[in-house]
């Protein structure tokens, strides 16, 4: 791992496994990707986000693949509402115009794997809704 380093080794690997897992086409769950998004995207991250960003189609692919949560139940609200934040952020940025149908299909997945009191509160959705320019 490169650029800002995670405060924990162990955490620092676990970003390494799910990068190659998402490399090689395994599948991975939510969690996993949100710690993925932290760190080449998060605020304070000072790596290569639009890098990150253009390997979305295989984030997508191993998120969709994967159970949404590895216990199968809903995430924890203030993982769902990260993980919302993240995506919307992604969604903003300029080199994101590419991939909207990956995000798109990450923010179904969040919403399938949210607690159902917070689907409605989720912004990523809304923001990612297919735009009539987009096939």
């Amino acid at each position: 791992v490169t650029g800002w380093a995670p405060a924990a080794p162990a955490v620092a690997a676990k970003i390494d496994a799910t990068m190659a897992n998402i490399r090689s086409g395994k599948s991975i769950d939510l969690m996993d990707m949100m710690l993925t998004m932290q760190h080449f995207c998060g605020p304070r991250s000072r790596n290569d986000c639009a890098g990150y960003i253009a390997e979305m189609p295989q984030v997508a692919a191993s998120v969709k693949s994967g159970p949404g949560t590895w216990d199968r139940k809903p995430l924890p609200k203030e993982t769902a509402l990260e993980i919302d934040r993240l995506l919307s952020e992604m969604a903003n940025r300029p080199e994101a115009g590419t991939v909207r149908a990956e995000l798109r299909s990450i923010a179904g997945e969040l919403v399938e794997s949210s607690p159902k009191a917070l689907k409605r509160d989720l912004k990523a959705p809304l923001l990612l809704e297919k735009r009539p320019d987009e096939a």
